[in-house]
């Protein structure tokens, strides 16, 4: 059955991506396939849609076929794809995106990370203290914020595709292999600011064979939402 889902994450999985959603009810949702041994992701190419056009895109609305729920330990929000494609319905202005982040922004990240009930999130920093980037890990990009929300100081790695681009942008122009950077080095440098952050918690299966992680789950951050659009477009030939 179709889903009308904003789409609010599309990150780096394994050999592949995550996407993460919210319905017109602000309900979470992981459109996702079964693949064993030990992840759950999609493929790039099913963030086209028929026409071979990339439509999962944050802030885009997209009418997607889904099957049924499929649960599975932290991640309550799984469902699974099936062989049709998405189709785009309607893309948010940065503006309206802002908004529904607002909207999203509910939760309390201590009780988000202490409870084993779900494994996305959406919520505001009270103060960024670093930015890291480095040239290293999978694809050559590796992404570090550490923040505060509450009380509760944070150092979660990124994988958040946009992210990345930017990452890899910004490395390359000031020819270095590592960067790290302030709240205000980044207004400075780049013009923006952080505003919201989507948390995911990662977890692993076990296949055929226990993998060796299974049972585990742990936080990154899925989605940097600035104030104003980042420069950047993911090339989806080097995630």
């Amino acid at each position: 059955m179709d889903r009308r889902l904003l789409v609010m994450s599309v990150t780096r999985l394994s050999d592949g991506v995550c996407v993460a959603c919210v319905d017109e009810h602000n309900t979470w949702v992981r459109p996702t396939r079964d693949k064993t041994p030990g992840w759950r992701q999609l493929d790039a190419r099913d963030l086209r849609d028929a026409r071979g056009q990339v439509v999962v895109k944050v802030g885009h609305l997209v009418d997607w076929p889904v099957g049924p729920p499929a649960p599975q330990g932290v991640h309550v929000e799984d469902v699974l794809v099936t062989r049709s494609p998405p189709r785009l319905a309607a893309t948010l202005t940065h503006e309206e995106l802002l908004r529904r982040c607002g909207d999203l922004c509910k939760l309390d990240l201590a009780d988000f990370l202490r409870s084993g009930r779900r494994s996305l999130g959406l919520f505001k920093p009270v103060g960024v203290d670093r930015i890291l980037f480095s040239a290293e890990g999978k694809g050559g990009i590796a992404a570090r914020i550490q923040f505060c929300h509450g009380m509760l100081w944070n150092d979660f790695s990124v994988t958040d595709l946009r992210w990345r681009a930017l990452g890899r942008r910004e490395l390359a122009r000031w020819g270095q292999r590592q960067l790290s950077w302030s709240e205000d080095d980044l207004l400075r440098e780049l013009k923006l600011r952080i505003c919201y952050l989507v948390v995911g918690r990662g977890q692993a299966w076990s296949g055929r064979e226990p993998h060796r992680l299974a049972g585990q789950h742990w936080p990154f951050i899925i989605t940097v939402v600035t104030d104003v659009p980042l420069p950047t477009e993911i090339d989806y030939a080097s995630l």
